[in-house]
């Protein structure tokens, strides 16, 4: 049975992981080894490209992930229906989901809302940002609230110290246009404090 899109993006994943422990083992090595992470990266950024492009032009398959969607997952593909075609219902210019997300879902409902880029944002670099900003471990801890305020939105809630993690690294490298604590994000899990991460 072949793979389905979101098994190929895990494995892609995984890889993209490898490939960043690798880095950072190498990371004080010869120059050898430097060129062993270069090629390591080229390819893994080849097969990354690869699965991203399948998942998002093999329409018959991303309509069929569209219709498992659960009634609040396909709030957020509706809000962004000028940017996908799957759904046929107004787009919403002030959305915000009741959905907290792990990143990888997160990633896989964007990527069916807006699978190309919108603007300045693009679902899979921001995901790629977020596993560059905290540890593998730490990731996990970290809840995605999509959202529009017509362009993307999300925020993010976690503990504070890796809330700060992100919002420097974010900061750092320029990855959103507005970056900024909420005050009234409410979560049960974590501290009624989150982040606010906008897109033009």
């Amino acid at each position: 049975m072949p793979l389905s899109n979101k098994e190929l993006i895990q494995i892609a994943l995984d890889l993209e992981e490898a490939r960043r422990e690798l880095k950072e083992y190498l990371a004080s090595t010869k120059e050898e080894q430097d060129r062993m992470v270069a090629m390591l990266n080229s390819k893994v950024e080849e097969l990354l490209d690869g699965v991203y492009q399948t998942s998002l032009i093999v329409d018959d398959a991303r309509t069929l992930g569209f219709s498992e969607l659960g009634p609040e997952h396909k709030t957020v593909v509706d809000a962004y229906s000028d940017a996908n075609e799957l759904s046929k219902k107004e787009r919403d210019l002030g959305f915000r989901s009741e959905l907290k997300l792990s990143l990888f879902d997160w990633e896989w409902l964007m990527l069916m809302a807006v699978p190309g880029n919108y603007n300045e944002f693009t679902a899979q670099h921001v995901a790629r940002a977020f596993r560059d900003a905290v540890s593998v471990a730490d990731v996990q801890h970290l809840m995605l609230t999509p959202g529009r305020e017509s362009s993307p939105v999300v925020y993010v809630s976690g503990p504070t110290d890796l809330l700060q993690q992100v919002y420097a690294y974010f900061k750092k490298h320029r990855i959103a246009d507005e970056l900024d604590w909420s005050q009234t994000f409410n979560s049960s899990n974590y501290p009624d404090e989150g982040l606010r991460i906008w897109w033009d």
